[in-house]
């Protein structure tokens, strides 16, 4: 009959489309130009970074610096690098709110989209232009977040400044690495408010607390976590003596505000893109591994600073590192999953419980009241027929 044929086919559609969108993902920072100093070529233009399959979001680096002016508006800083003058990009002009007019970035930006790519723009940095950045209180970022969503997002109230004209970005990644924390939970919930299919994305460092998001991912609204495990090396990636994913991993499934955040490996993708923690694709390929385990709920994928150095850094067999890295995510995504103990994806898990070594999931059950059956269709990732290590994250409803 027709209509079950209907049916089948939007089955695998859907099932189709939600595979995609649950496996891990690969995604670049765009814009710094770090090639020449590390002894490779230029970086080229955003479009040439969203050929083929091998990236699936970009982020645009920096917005460096904002602040705000009377009348309700702000004044912004971008920093681009080279880009900012190559003749394509941008084309020298500056809007009245102090960023660049940059029709190629316009045009590459709907290139990338076209083929299925995420484009998102960074606000802050290691390095904040003169005017610096940050919120003086919650009044300011709210009214930031209305400007963001004009000048970068769907917003129409100012198109004359609008720096990608009317290409409309997917997402903004806060990089905060100045000043403190005022403000930015204010911002995402305010943002989100404003544009409810907008990713936003964070970048903090891998200690715990981090400075300057902790209090946002925990009551704010952050959708993806590109986690800096670099340059930290108390708990870097790599050598991974200190790796603290599964402690992140924990904190999002019990205490963020979002518990369905995403949360990436931030690596550099070049041995001078940092001043710590690089690890070569077989050495990224084990920390892919040992990261799944008992944490897929959670995995977003691998996030690479920078976009240029990523294809131009050859690892062994002659196989570029953005190439190889998606190349793995793929193979992972197509393989079993990782078990160890991952919380039920169907219906909400408000309630923890972190195994002690040797606990059994009968005597967990039996201990927290909930019918046996149920603590195992609650965990599909833990298998009940072993005693449990230390650390796994048991779902109690």
């Amino acid at each position: 009959m027709a209509p079950s044929y209907l049916s089948l086919t939007i089955f695998l559609l859907f099932l189709f489309i939600t595979t995609a969108l649950a496996s891990p993902r690969l995604v670049l920072y765009w814009g710094q130009n770090p090639g020449p100093s590390l002894g490779y070529p230029n970086e080229g233009h955003l479009a040439s970074y969203c050929k083929g399959s091998t990236v699936d979001t970009i982020v645009i680096s920096f917005v460096n610096g904002w602040r705000p002016k009377s009348g309700g508006k702000y004044e912004f800083a971008m920093n681009i690098a080279d880009h900012i003058s190559d003749g394509y990009t941008c084309k020298g002009s500056t809007l009245a709110n102090g960023l660049p007019k940059c029709p190629g970035l316009e045009d590459d930006i709907k290139t990338c989209q076209r083929g299925g790519k995420k484009v998102q723009v960074a606000l802050g940095g290691a390095i904040p232009a003169s005017i610096g950045y940050g919120f003086s209180g919650d009044s300011d970022a709210k009214a930031f977040a209305k400007v963001i969503y004009n000048v970068f997002l769907g917003g129409k109230a100012t198109p004359s400044l609008r720096p990608f004209g009317s290409a409309v970005l997917d997402g903004i990644d806060l990089d905060i690495e100045t000043g403190d924390s005022t403000g930015y939970r204010a911002f995402t919930l305010a943002l989100k408010k404003l544009s409810p299919k907008t990713t936003i994305a964070g970048a903090p460092q891998c200690l715990i607390p981090d400075h300057w998001l902790q209090d946002t991912m925990l009551h704010g609204h952050i959708d993806e976590v590109y986690m800096q495990f670099y340059n930290n090396p108390e708990c870097a990636a790599y050598p991974g003596n200190n790796y603290n994913y599964n402690d992140w991993a924990h904190l999002i499934r019990t205490q963020f505000a979002n518990r369905k955040a995403k949360l990436f490996v931030g690596m550099p993708a070049s041995p001078g893109d940092a001043g710590s923690g690089y690890a070569n694709l077989k050495q990224l390929q084990h920390i892919i591994d040992v990261t799944r385990k008992g944490n897929t709920d959670v995995f977003g994928g691998i996030a690479l600073w920078e976009a240029s150095t990523a294809f131009l850094n050859k690892q062994s067999g002659g196989v570029d590192m953005a190439q190889g890295v998606k190349n793995y995510l793929k193979k992972v995504s197509n393989g079993p999953s990782s078990s160890g103990g991952s919380p039920s994806k169907s219906g909400s898990c408000t309630k923890i419980y972190v195994s002690k070594a040797g606990d059994k999931c009968y005597k967990i059950a039996h201990q927290k009241h909930i019918p046996a059956r149920n603590l195992v269709k609650w965990n599909p990732h833990i298998n009940c027929n072993k005693a449990l290590p230390a650390g796994v994250d048991v779902c109690l409803r």
